[in-house]
């Protein structure tokens, strides 16, 4: 009787075992997937493998998938092979546009793609540097050098580079993107994210994936 309870479980430990393997592949694959399509639209592209990040945006991918196919898939119950047609009709026109029109909508707080306002943070020097790509310095006092920058939108960090959306400002105040750049990390000291007081800035970063720069 031990014999057969240990062999049920020996069993029901590889199957979930072997399912957990299959979900983390499909997670991982569709995530890489998502991301790279996403970046593609700013001619960038980040091929590393193992990151987290590819797992939280293949859940998100599966999920509003699920969501949008359950009503194509099931009728009464049933599976209609018709309506399975039509989901893999569906589902190469979702994955083209779920990383361009939605992901980008999902918070990065939550493994999407919406980009964070920050601000560049370095010597004088570097933030001298920075102005060749027309990220200017935030003011620091009368007579002082700048140490950080104006804001910025951060759209993707990789482990070398950081790719940004560059914001056109008017006497001081953020109007709409200007450019995309991507910049390596050693041309700067670090960053720090804006809080909610620059609510007409962070709406610009939320807008940014969809402006044709």
């Amino acid at each position: 009787m031990f014999l057969k309870n240990d062999k049920k479980i020996i069993e029901i430990v590889s199957f979930v075992a072997k399912l957990a393997s299959l979900i983390f592949i499909f997670l991982f694959i569709f995530g890489f997937i998502c991301w790279n399509i996403y970046l593609n639209k700013f001619n960038f592209h980040d091929y590393s493998l193992l990151q987290i990040r590819y797992l939280s945006a293949g859940f998100w991918f599966l999920l509003v998938l699920g969501i949008l196919s359950t009503p194509l898939i099931f009728k009464k119950n049933k599976i209609s092979k018709k309506l399975v047609f039509l989901y893999l009709c569906f589902f190469p026109i979702y994955i083209t546009y779920f990383p361009t029109l939605i992901f980008p909508l999902i918070s990065s707080s939550f493994g999407g793609g919406n980009p964070t306002a920050i601000q560049i943070i370095g010597r004088p020097d570097e933030i001298n540097f920075l102005k060749n790509f027309n990220i200017d310095g935030a003011g620091n006092g009368e007579g002082l050098n700048p140490v950080q920058t104006l804001p910025l939108c951060l759209l993707y960090e990789s482990d070398e580079a950081l790719l940004l959306g560059v914001i056109r400002f008017e006497k001081d105040i953020p109007s709409s993107p200007a450019r995309i750049i991507s910049l390596k990390k050693n041309n700067f000291s670090g960053i720090q994210t804006l809080g909610g007081d620059l609510k007409k800035f962070i709406n610009i970063c939320k807008a940014i994936n969809f402006y044709n720069l």
